[in-house]
Order: C-alpha cells, then sequence, then structure tokens
C-alpha cells in the first residue's frame, strides 16, 4: 500500500511539473472552473444576502394586519374604523398608556438611479409614532426626526446609497409636493432600509388617501396572544382582516425573488458545469497523450495501473482546485459586502442587499470545483492506466 502511494506521489509530481510547459490547455480548464464556481457562488451569495435582509426585517412578535386575502400592503386596505377597533383589541401589548400600533400607508414613487441615468421604483411608508417602537433596530444615524405637518422625510441608508439625490438637506418632488429629506436612518440591514419613511397623516393628505394599508401591532406575552387575536378578527364582521408575523410576511414576499434567482442562476451553473467538465477532460487527455511513452516507460519498471490512474486523477482536481479557489478569492475580495438592488415584483419596488461570500458559501464553492476535477479525470485517469505498452512505447 505504501509503495503505492509513493509511485502515485512521484507520478503525481512530474505531471504538476509539466503543466507549464503546457500553458493553454491548463489555463483553459481553470478558467472554466473559475467562471462555473463564480457563478455558482455568485447565485448562492445574493440568495443569502437577500435572504438576510428580509430576515432582519421581520419579527415573530410583532404582526402585520392586512385585508383578508391581501398577500401584499399594496393590495391591502383599512378604513380608520377598521383601524380604531384592531387598536382597541385587548391583545395589543400596550406603553405609556398607548398600544403598540401603528397603522401605516405604503406607496411606490419614481426616484432617480445614482447615476441619473433613470428611475426607480422606491416604496414610502408612512408611519405613526409607534412604528419606532415597533422596530427595535431602527436607529437614526444623522439628521433629525420628521416633524408631523411639515412634509419631511427619513431615507433608510440602502436607499441613501444606492438612489440619487437621496441625501439629508436635499427636496424630492411626488405627489406634486416638495418633501425636504432631514434624516437618514439604519434598520440592522433589513428591507426597511430601501424605503422612505414620513408621517402617514402628510402622505394621506398628499394622495387624497382616506384608508391605510396595515397596521403593525405588538402583541402582549400572554399565551396563544396571536390565536385570541386573530379569532376576534375573525368573529367581527366589521374587520374582515388577517395578521401575519413580520417573519411570516416577508419570508412570503421574497419567495417571487428568491424563486428567479435560483431559476436563473442554478441552470446557467449546471450549464456551464458541463462545458466547463468537457474543457478539463481535454486538457487531462491532452497531457495523457503528451506523457504516453512516459507512462508506458513508468509501467514496464514496475508501476501499477492504480498509482498512475491515482496521478492523473490528482492532477485533474489540482487544476480544478486552482479554479475554484481562484473565483472564491476574486468574489471575496471584489464583492463581498457589495451592495446590489433588484426589483421585488411582490413590492413592485426596488429592494437593496448586500452580496454575502460567507464561509459557506467559499466551501460550497470549492466543492463543486472538486466534483468537477474528479468527473473530468475520471476517464483520462482509466484510460491511462489500461494503455497497450508495446503500442504506446512504439508511437512516434
Amino acid at each position: 500500500m505504501g509503495n503505492g502511494i509513493q509511485q502515485a506521489l512521484a507520478i503525481t509530481s512530474i505531471g504538476l511539473r509539466a503543466i507549464p510547459m503546457r500553458p493553454a490547455p491548463a489555463s483553459m480548464s481553470i478558467i472554466g472552473v473559475a467562471c462555473v464556481v463564480a457563478v455558482f457562488i455568485g447565485v448562492m451569495s445574493m440568495l443569502i444576502g437577500f435572504k438576510a435582509t428580509m430576515k432582519a426585517a421581520g419579527s415573530d412578535d410583532t404582526f402585520v394586519v392586512m385585508r383578508a386575502g391581501a398577500t401584499s400592503e399594496l393590495l391591502s386596505g383599512l378604513r380608520p374604523i377598521q383601524v380604531n377597533l384592531v387598536r382597541n383589541i385587548e391583545h395589543i401589548a400596550q406603553q405609556g398608556g398607548a398600544p403598540l400600533a401603528s397603522a401605516e400607508l405604503y406607496v411606490i414613487v419614481d426616484i432617480p438611479t445614482l447615476d441619473r441615468d433613470g428611475t426607480v421604483n422606491v416604496p414610502i411608508r408612512g408611519v405613526q409614532p409607534a412604528a419606532f417602537k415597533l422596530r427595535p433596530n431602527f436607529k437614526l444615524i444623522s439628521g433629525r426626526q420628521f416633524v408631523s405637518g411639515q412634509r419631511e422625510l427619513l431615507v433608510g441608508k440602502a436607499a441613501s446609497e444606492n438612489f440619487g439625490g437621496l441625501t439629508i438637506g436635499n427636496s424630492i418632488v411626488f405627489g406634486q409636493e416638495s418633501w425636504l429629506i432631514v434624516g437618514i436612518f439604519d434598520n440592522a440591514g433589513s428591507v426597511s432600509e430601501s424605503e422612505i419613511w414620513t408621517d402617514v397623516t402628510d402622505l394621506q393628505s398628499t394622495f387624497k388617501r382616506n384608508f391605510f394599508q396595515s397596521i403593525r401591532v405588538k402583541l402582549n406575552s400572554e399565551p396563544s396572544a396571536y390565536e385570541k387575536f386573530q379569532a376576534i378578527l375573525d368573529a367581527d364582521p366589521r374587520l374582515n382582516l388577517s395578521a401575519k408575523s413580520e417573519s411570516e410576511y416577508y419570508a412570503k414576499q421574497s419567495e417571487n425573488l428568491i424563486f428567479l434567482i435560483q431559476g436563473i442562476g442554478y441552470p446557467a451553473s449546471f450549464i456551464m458545469a458541463i462545458g466547463a467538465i468537457f474543457g478539463a477532460m481535454n486538457t487531462m487527455y491532452s497531457s495523457l497523450e503528451a506523457r504516453v511513452k512516459q507512462t508506458a516507460t513508468l509501467m514496464t519498471l514496475g508501476f501499477k495501473n492504480l498509482p498512475i490512474a491515482l496521478a492523473f486523477m490528482i492532477e485533474s482536481v489540482f487544476l480544478a482546485m486552482i479554479g475554484g479557489a481562484l473565483a472564491c478569492l476574486i468574489l471575496y475580495f471584489g464583492f463581498d459586502g457589495y451592495s446590489v438592488s433588484s426589483f421585488n415584483s411582490e413590492s413592485f419596488s426596488q429592494v437593496v442587499f448586500k452580496i454575502d461570500v460567507n464561509s459557506e458559501v467559499v466551501f460550497a464553492g470549492m466543492l463543486i470545483a472538486l466534483i468537477i476535477g474528479i468527473i473530468a479525470g475520471l476517464l483520462p485517469s482509466i484510460r491511462s492506466a489500461n494503455q497497450n505498452i508495446i503500442q504506446a512505447l512504439n508511437r512516434s
């Protein structure tokens, strides 16, 4: 066994030292694997970043109340009398003698892109004072709070950094009125940072809306508070409302975009992987042809078939792992933490999230490279170990 391993290592050493002598096929093999791993890592890191953004906005003890059957705030509507009825339900937590509930309006407006070359859909959220208590990670990082009645805005950090003109002191026009940006807020990297917030009454007045689209509530800590709360919503014919936890709501909101990213990214990775396997296989066949007499000579000297096959397999995996490592390094140092925005069809607006090239993604990428290397090296390895020695030695 030890002799076989030594033989494999000796042949592997010869093969690896010969790689610089055939730079073109080796480079193509490395680049092919690198491209596959880069696409795969790109898809995974985008999914992880987007899921983290949506998850950060969700809480298990804060609930979004909307019209029954509505799948998003845009499709919901609550009359003021319904909002008042909900606010008075006993299972809602209280603070300072007031219920922790915020009736909110959700409006989409056009905002210039960062390069001013076009526009994107950005949500304006009208909120009530309790909204800030319902988002425990909310933090004003610059400027001041908006003043009701003054047409003032708070801009999420992600929106400020990725869309045009959303800086403190700047004014933007929507609903035929000018609004002044007075603050920038952070919310732990959640989807809320892609929004603009203002006083809900001001927003209703500007867009001539006499209704709300949702009401966020925090329930008290009593057992089965949600079940009791939902039972009241179901029992009162004046309401026709349903409640979902923020976690459940945002998980549902993210489904379409996650499906789109996976539906495009993974098939593309698979198709590219097939091409990379054939490219790497061609490289290994080229290596075999270049060393056919050398291999036959080793066999006449007593080298076994298995060590020879194993040496070619190691060479194939080595090239593939170089390609995988190259892709991981480029994406980690070039794109980790990079902010991108994508259109979310559920909210009909842009969502900003960060690409997250973490250790899990890197491990998966290197595993893909390993698999490609093994598959690509399998047939050339078998052929190298089963060639006819006499014919190989007589080849010109």
